[in-house]
């Protein structure tokens, strides 16, 4: 990990500490700001194990994504999308609060993506994340866990299309 994600995991274990929480906040608001901080969340994503150091992460990830959301190229946008998904479904071991958020991530990033997508895209943009699913459900031992991860993520897409 780089020393931004080394960072980012110290200022996220140091928010339980009464004494060190407001200047772990400021850590994690600084580095959010930052123009890699999505490739930072990313790292820290891919190599933390810390309920917290994922969990502020997967926010930073989603926040940085949609900042930058204007400037970023389809392949770019989908990549995004595709990590989201690809993580919900690989991170079994991960404690549900951060998968949930990693599942909501992959929706508000598809409803965003549907704005400027027409119906084709729309639904080849369904087709795609129920392929993921249904190819890592097909996978071994872990089929049970990507299909009620996979339920979790198609749960959390409802959610954010749902009016009101």
């Amino acid at each position: 990990m780089n020393d931004a994600a080394i960072a980012f995991e110290r200022a996220s274990r140091a928010l339980s500490d009464p004494s060190t929480r407001q200047s772990a906040e400021q850590t994690l608001l600084d580095l959010r700001r930052r123009p890699d901080a999505r490739e930072t969340a990313k790292s820290v994503l891919a190599h933390a194990h810390a309920k917290d150091a994922l969990f502020q992460a997967a926010a930073t990830f989603r926040v940085a994504a949609l900042r930058d959301w204007g400037a970023l190229d389809d392949a770019a946008r989908k990549s995004l999308r595709e990590f989201a998904l690809q993580w919900t479904l690989e991170r079994t071991d991960a404690d549900r609060v951060v998968r949930n958020q990693m599942s909501a991530t992959r929706a508000v990033f598809m409803k965003r993506a549907c704005v400027d997508a027409d119906d084709s895209a729309k639904m080849a943009m369904l087709a795609e994340c129920e392929g993921t699913v249904r190819a890592k459900s097909g996978e071994g031992s872990s089929s049970s866990d990507a299909r009620t991860i996979g339920l979790e993520v198609f749960a959390a897409v409802v959610s954010e299309f749902a009016p009101g």
